[in-house]
């Protein structure tokens, strides 16, 4: 498996070895996985230490959480006083920037990244990998009046809001309602917020297209995430939400997640 970044170029491949993974971060390091998800080696090519930090808390633990028999999504956590809800969708789509408005209003802010699902019988239950807030400097700006933070990596213009400053982002909560983003090319022309309910087969797709899957050829694996899945979609409310992008809209689509 290989994903390429926005460019088209190799960003990251996936090889299967024998005892394990390797994943290939071209030009910048590679991580060596056991095939239990317990122990992770790395070699690095003089990576920056930011950039480091940033593949391996937002790109390998996500996978080894997957190995390791975990569901994780691709999504921000935030919770309101009437739930935790969370938000996925593709990269650029606003889920960070979404979520740090909320933080901004003085909300607990879980995740800007990746949430850990788990059932129970309370329903389906999220928590954050890490807390943590990774944003644009033209975000930082809008909601907080500056840059703060060090940049997430060397390639990317984004910065780490330090997560002292998280308000109570931690444990294991309910989790109320999903949104998923939709890409912003289908948003172009809105002037308003909208949130449209899905249907649980779409629910689902959206789902399995924003989860971490470190072996793509492992027949229990991809089992095992798509019933899980579908526990979650079976339970879990979930709403596509379409907004501008637009900073002056964002009060607003915090008014339509809040209703």
């Amino acid at each position: 498996m290989r994903w390429d970044d926005w460019r088209g170029h190799p960003w990251l491949s996936f090889a299967r070895q024998p005892g394990g993974f390797l994943l290939h971060f071209h030009g910048m390091a590679d991580f060596w996985i056991d095939s239990r998800g317990g122990v992770i080696r790395y070699w690095t090519k003089k990576t920056p230490q930011e950039t480091f930090r940033h593949l391996l808390l937002d790109q390998v633990l996500p996978l080894v959480m997957n190995l390791r028999g975990g569901e994780a999504l691709h999504a921000a956590l935030v919770s309101l006083p009437a739930g935790t809800f969370a938000v996925c969708g593709p990269s650029g789509s606003g889920k960070s920037t979404l979520a740090a408005s909320f933080f901004a209003a003085g909300h607990r802010l879980l995740a800007d990244d990746c949430a850990l699902l788990r059932t129970s019988d309370r329903g389906v239950e999220v928590a954050p990998l890490y807390p943590g807030l990774r944003i644009a400097e033209d975000t930082l700006k809008h909601l907080f009046g500056g840059a703060r933070g060090r940049r997430v990596a060397h390639y990317s213009e984004k910065r780490r809001v330090h997560v002292q400053t998280l308000h109570g982002a931690s444990g294991c909560r309910r989790l109320k309602r999903i949104y998923v983003l939709a890409d912003s090319k289908d948003r172009r022309a809105l002037c308003t917020p909208w949130v449209v309910p899905l249907a649980q087969g779409e629910a689902l797709i959206e789902l399995v297209r924003s989860a971490f899957r470190l072996d793509i050829e492992d027949p229990r694996m991809l089992s095992r995430q798509f019933s899980k899945l579908a526990d979650v979609v079976s339970a879990v409310p979930v709403r596509r939400l379409l907004f501008p992008h637009d900073f002056e809209m964002l009060s607003l689509v915090q008014e339509a997640i809040r209703a």
